[in-house]
């Protein structure tokens, strides 16, 4: 599919094509993630609000070694926001 975008928009910028066919789209966005949440109607920041009330203490994020609760994080993108 990378390919095929490339011969397609040479003057695009790689990391603006699609690299996904549209069955392999639909099988990591729906096939492998048949979570609740996909089909809730919810946006990422209110999913967020959910779990920190519902899971405060639950690990949300790891990056490197640093850690965030869904509490930590919820108080985090509330002050940035």
């Amino acid at each position: 599919a990378l390919l095929e975008a490339i011969c397609a928009e040479p003057q695009r910028c790689v990391a603006e094509l699609d690299f996904l066919g549209s069955t392999e789209r639909q099988q990591l966005t729906h096939g492998w993630n048949p979570t609740p949440a996909a089909s809730s109607g919810l946006c990422a920041h209110q999913l967020l609000e959910r779990q920190a009330r519902e899971r405060p203490d639950a690990l949300a994020l790891i990056f490197d070694d640093q850690q965030m609760t869904y509490a930590e994080l919820d108080r985090s993108s509330n002050q940035l926001a």
